[in-house]
Parts: C-alpha cells; structure tokens; sequence
C-alpha cells in the first residue's frame, strides 16, 4: 500500500522510532518520567524554571533532531496532502467551541483556554513517540514521517499564528501581525530543521551528524515527560472543573472522532488514517499551556487540561488504536 511517504532505503533513523517501541512500555516509561518530575516538584528539587528549561531543551535542540533524522527524502503526494488540512479541521473545530462558549458566558480566558486545549495536542512531543508505538512495527517508520507533517503543517503553525492570537486577547496584550507571526514561523527552530531535512539533508548523512542527530533524539521522550510532570496539577477552581472536563473529553474522544470521519469522507486511508485519528487524539499541547501560563491566562485551568489529559491518554489512546484496525 503506498501511503504517499517516499523515502531513502539507507536514510538512518533512530531504532527505537524506526522498529515502533513497544507501546506498553513507552507508555510505562512516559508516565513513570512524570512521576519522577512529580517527586521532585513535592520535594522542591525542582519546579517550574526547570521545566521551562527542560521545555526549552526540547523545542531547541532535541525535537530538531529527530525532524532532521526522518524529514529527508519526504515527498508530499495528493493523498498525503489531506493529512495536515484535516489537523487544521480539528483546530477550526476547537476555535468554534470556544467562541461560542464565550458568547455564551463564559470569560475570555478559560473561553481561550478551551479553544487552544482542544486544537492542539501534543503531536510532536508525544505523538512523535507514541504514533509509531500504536501504530505497530511494520508502518512505524512510515507513521513517523506522516506524523511530523501534520505536526508541523498543522499545529506548530497554528500555534504561531491562531495560538499566539489567542492568547493576546486573552491576556489583554497588543495583537501580532502578520510580519511578527511570520518571523516566529521562520525563527523556530523545528521548522528550519524540516526546511533544511527536505531540502540540503541527505538521505544518508554521514555518521558523524547521523549519531549524535539520533542521540538527541532519544532525549527528547524523557526531557518532556520529565516536564510534564514537574508541571502536573490537579486542583482547579469550582468554576473551571466544566471547562477541564469539557477540555479533556473533547481532546481525547470528540476531536479524534472528528478527524476519523473527516478522513473516512476524504477518502483518506491506510496508515495516513490512523496517524491523523491518533494526533487528533494525542492530549494538549505542553507549548499551549506554557503560553497560557505565561500570560497569566487560565493558569489553574492550563496547567490543569495539559497534565490530566497526557494521564488520561493513556487509555484513550491505546482504545483508539484498537479500534482504527477495525477500519
């Protein structure tokens, strides 16, 4: 079955992505690292400015790393090209939600804070890892790659454009305009490394960048679980419980249930299927709440949908995958 994803024979990727990890082991490993961040915040060894480093780590070096491993020889075919129109369909769906929460009563915080929990979801950091896991051994690799493109033609502009918008309203500051979210857009360095592993990467680096590329890569699981964890909250406000709720049901269940029938309409199949079904489903994005946080947006409610919908998806998730093999 050709999935619209091209690639090099001898393009060197991480084994552990490449062979798909097993999945009840990465989720163990992925809640276990939380744990660990957990006991560290109750312990005060460490808070949130080791977070925001941990974050920093990963957004900078180690999530370029893994793009730079699977990116070369990636080639966009028409099947292919739904793949990132239906993340931008789970990101409309989440902006509606929110705007007519908020015409409804709801404050404009927590109202943003819904519509950026429900459309975006953690797809690089988790679903990079994850994906492959829950998609089986035999389309991992090819998972991977499908993944990074809804990732970064989905979320990670999105978040730099509708994201970064968002939360501007919400915390009262000035708007960005078009010139600001483009220079983020080109700055961020996940996205130059996807401009520069489509373009000048070769399919076979030599192994003095392929080693220490798949090295860096494998950071990248354990650094942001680590983060998560030392983030985890659980107490909320009486009044942003609904919105939490809300948040995490639609992320986890309506959202990838949007995306599968998006697809099965689109006539998107295979393992391009599963992949946009699995991201739509992957819980909310870390970057979101950081910048809610960071804003002073939501604070209890932001920290709140990121830690107990990464908790809760793992059992979501693994449902998912069961039942896109029904399809």
């Amino acid at each position: 079955m050709d999935d619209g994803v091209h690639v090099g024979e001898a393009l060197v990727v991480d084994d552990a992505m490449a062979h798909g990890p097993d999945m009840v082991a990465t989720f163990a490993v992925v809640l276990g690292l939380m744990l660990v961040g957990r006991v560290l915040a109750r312990l005060g060894i460490a808070g949130d400015r080791v977070a925001d480093t941990l974050n920093r780590l990963a957004i900078t070096v180690c999530f370029p790393a893994v793009i730079l491993q699977h990116a070369p020889g990636l080639r966009l075919e028409p099947s292919l090209l739904l793949v990132p129109v239906i993340a931008w369909a789970v990101i409309a769906a989440g902006v509606v939600t929110g705007i007519v929460l908020h015409r409804r009563g709801l404050a404009i915080g927590p109202a943003v804070a819904v519509a950026l929990g429900l459309g975006f979801g953690n797809t690089a950091f988790l679903g990079y890892t994850l994906v492959p896991a829950l998609v089986g051994d035999a389309e991992a690799a090819a998972a991977l790659r499908i993944a990074v493109v809804s990732d970064q033609l989905g979320s990670f502009i999105g978040v730099s454009t509708i994201g970064l918008l968002g939360v501007s309203l919400a915390g009262g500051g000035p708007r960005p305009g078009p010139a600001a979210m483009l220079r983020r857009i080109l700055a961020f360095p996940p996205f130059i490394a996807l401009v520069v592993g489509v373009s000048v990467m070769p399919a076979t680096p030599p192994d003095v960048v392929a080693v220490p590329l798949v090295w860096l890569g494998r950071a990248l699981l354990p650094t942001m679980a680590v983060a998560l964890g030392l983030r985890l909250r659980l107490q909320v406000p009486a009044a942003d419980r609904g919105p939490l709720v809300g948040v995490v049901v639609g992320k986890l269940v309506a959202m990838p249930a949007l995306a599968l029938l998006l697809a099965l309409l689109l006539g998107l199949d295979g393992t391009a299927r599963q992949v946009v079904v699995l991201q739509a489903g992957m819980p909310v994005m870390v970057t979101i709440g950081a910048l809610l946080t960071f804003a002073g947006v939501a604070v209890e409610l932001s920290a709140a949908m990121v830690a107990l919908s990464t908790v809760a998806s793992l059992l979501t998730l693994p449902a998912w995958a069961a039942l896109l093999r029904v399809f």
